[in-house]
């Protein structure tokens, strides 16, 4: 075989690999390069396919890899952040910028209710479509019915592709209509078991058409994505555990001190015939007299170190009774603070039993 038998086979061969494999994000088609013979010279004709196979190599190997370098990237920057609703509100810019597309939109889900939400968008953000876009999802929700398209994400939990949304049945009509989306890409996020937002991308005004590498890119960044949201999750929950605890020692603090503050008598138990009580007695049970039965409980649970919410459950009413229930107390036995309400309902408890 001569060269330029050669050189016609490796031309054949690099077509049918091009015209075989998926359109590459980022500028589109491949334009590919003219390579009829134009010259007898199969040196300069080999030089020129060299062109073309570089050309390829960049647009169908590096331009992907690329991509997902910055999809890994922006989720790194997403992982720095501690709470659920600061990822929900950065991971749509971080997701435009890393796949390169014009809008990004991030969206709970909610049984079967579909909750669009955040909105990132590339360019035009003053465009008429882009605000008449953002004033439509404002407290928009959705019910998933079967046969929609975003109702059979979330139940196989895989990512679609629609490549012409204007024909395409089960999207949700009203949302594509004013968005004027030609084509989106949707993948769902699924973080502790279930699908928990729903990420859809296009590419409005940019007449750059979506392939299945843009949907595979957007489902990359979604999984990525469920694992920070299972963090920040966690991370909040943590945080809430940690602010109950120390709410518990803190009120069981005050109640020790309280405990500690209160005076401590030895008595001999006095027989029946015994002389009568102080007059003072009588004087301090009047006052604990002064409260209603149900104060007098609310008194003796806080005496136990009883927290409002634990009273609440308790005497079975709210814990807005339970407060008004010990602003009474601290009227009727003229005291200003809980700490001073449990000394004197003990000392007043304690001169009650030695009275009876």
């Amino acid at each position: 075989m001569d060269l330029r038998e050669r050189w016609l086979d490796l031309v054949a061969a690099v077509r049918s690999v091009a015209a075989q494999a998926p359109a590459p994000s980022g500028d589109g088609v491949l334009e590919q390069p003219e390579l009829a013979l134009r010259d007898t010279n199969p040196w300069s004709s080999l030089a020129e396919l060299a062109d073309f196979s570089r050309a390829f190599r960049e647009r169908t190997i590096d331009r992907p890899f690329e991509t997902r370098r910055r999809i890994n990237q922006a989720l790194s920057r997403l992982r720095e952040l501690d709470t659920f609703a600061a990822v929900m509100a950065a991971a749509p810019a971080a997701l435009a910028h890393a796949c390169e597309v014009g809008r990004v939109m991030i969206s709970r889900i909610s049984g079967s209710t579909w909750l669009p939400g955040n909105l990132y968008v590339a360019t035009g953000e003053d465009d008429p479509v882009n605000r008449s876009l953002r004033e439509y999802i404002h407290e928009l929700r959705i019910q998933l019915t079967n046969g929609m398209l975003e109702a059979e994400v979330v139940r196989r939990r895989a990512p679609a592709l629609v490549t012409d949304a204007a024909a395409e049945p089960r999207t949700f009509e009203p949302l594509v209509r004013i968005a004027r989306s030609r084509a989106y890409v949707v993948a769902p996020v699924v973080a502790g078991g279930s699908v928990a937002a729903l990420l859809h991308a296009d590419n409005y005004p940019s007449a750059r058409l979506l392939t299945p590498l843009d949907r595979d890119n957007l489902h990359a960044f979604a999984e990525g994505l469920a694992v920070i949201f299972e963090r920040a999750v966690t991370l909040e929950r943590m945080a809430l555990q940690r602010e109950r605890v120390r709410q518990f020692f803190a009120d069981a603090e005050e109640t020790v001190g309280a405990l500690y503050a209160a005076p401590v008598r030895l008595t001999r138990s006095q027989p029946p015939t015994a002389a009568p009580a102080s007059a003072a007695a009588p004087e301090r049970r009047s006052e604990l007299d002064l409260l209603t039965p149900r104060e007098r409980e609310v008194a003796a649970l806080l005496s136990s170190g009883a927290r409002n919410a634990d009273i609440a459950a308790r005497l079975t009413v709210s814990e807005t009774t339970v407060k008004s229930h010990v602003k009474n107390i601290l009227r009727k036995l003229q005291v200003s603070n809980r700490s001073e309400v449990i000394s004197r309902y003990l000392r007043l408890a304690h001169d009650g039993e030695q009275r009876s």
